[in-house]
């Protein structure tokens, strides 16, 4: 692959990043390190590394070159001050690798992260957390979370109501101990779906002997290597529901003067005798 192939590489990269080369010439660089240094991409061609890091840090960047010329290919990590064009100074969060090419390192290649925008991105990360946090805590649905083993890991006030248990014992039950024995195929099933979310009437037993029936949405987890990470639930109590509609079909097949199964059902039987 060569220099022209390695940028349009990049260039499909939202981070900046700059491939140099061991004397700190620009060899390859994308469109998102030209906006973060404020230079057009021709500029950024000539560009070279001693013009775009802060003065007091050229030092420290000299002796990183001579760590590399001396065989150094750890993946290194750390911060720096850069200038821009306009002669804005920022600092950056760097991640630096060596660049081979045929076996030989020539050059480096570093991910620039410039830290007033991780900073808002952070904030931003935080307050949407802030937000979930409280319509979790808040919401009329039971909300709850598993771990690998099953065992609850969070649980909003709502669930803890509807199981009528307090957190600290929660955290020590898996979903299967509160579900209704007749229930754990389903439990069984849904941790092998990939993350499709499965969706089920099932009972539910607390601690004084007595169940509700709740609609229950359950969704499986997986890590990277696509193992079973946990389950996250939503489960609405619908024991009002279900006992309507057990009466409304009871209604429906058994007659209240007689018992039969329906008042059809009893005029028939009554009919040969008249």
């Amino acid at each position: 692959m060569n220099l022209a192939d390695v940028e349009a590489v990049l260039d499909t990269l939202a981070t900046p990043v700059i491939v140099w080369d061991l004397s700190g010439r620009n060899l390859a660089s994308n469109s998102a390190a030209a906006a973060l240094f404020g230079y057009s991409a021709e500029g950024m061609r000539s560009l070279n590394r001693a013009s775009i890091v802060h003065p007091e840090d050229l030092e420290s960047v000299q002796a990183r070159v001579q760590e590399r010329l001396a065989g150094d290919r750890t993946r290194r990590h750390f911060a720096r001050r850069i200038v821009t064009s306009r002669g804005e100074v920022r600092l950056c969060a760097c991640s630096a690798a060596p660049f081979e090419r045929d076996g030989e390192m020539v050059g480096t290649v570093v991910e620039y992260f410039d830290a007033a925008r991780l900073e808002q991105v952070g904030g931003g990360f935080a307050r949407n957390a802030a937000m979930f946090r409280e319509l979790f805590e808040l919401s009329p649905v039971a909300v709850f979370s598993t771990g690998p083993d099953q065992r609850f890991e969070m649980v909003n006030p709502t669930a803890r109501l509807l199981l009528q248990r307090p957190i600290e014992d929660l955290q020590e039950l898996s979903l299967p101990d509160v579900v209704v024995s007749a229930h754990h195929t389903f439990l069984e099933a849904a941790a092998h779906h990939d993350g499709a979310s499965d969706n089920i009437e099932l009972e539910v037993a607390r601690p004084d002997g007595t169940r509700r029936w709740v609609h229950l949405s359950l969704r499986t987890l997986s890590d990277s290597r696509g193992r079973f990470a946990g389950q996250v639930g939503l489960a609405q109590d619908i024991t009002q529901q279900v006992m309507d509609r057990e009466a409304a079909v009871s209604a429906a097949h058994h007659d209240a003067l007689t018992g039969a199964l329906n008042r059809r059902a009893y005029d028939e039987r009554v009919a040969p005798d008249v």
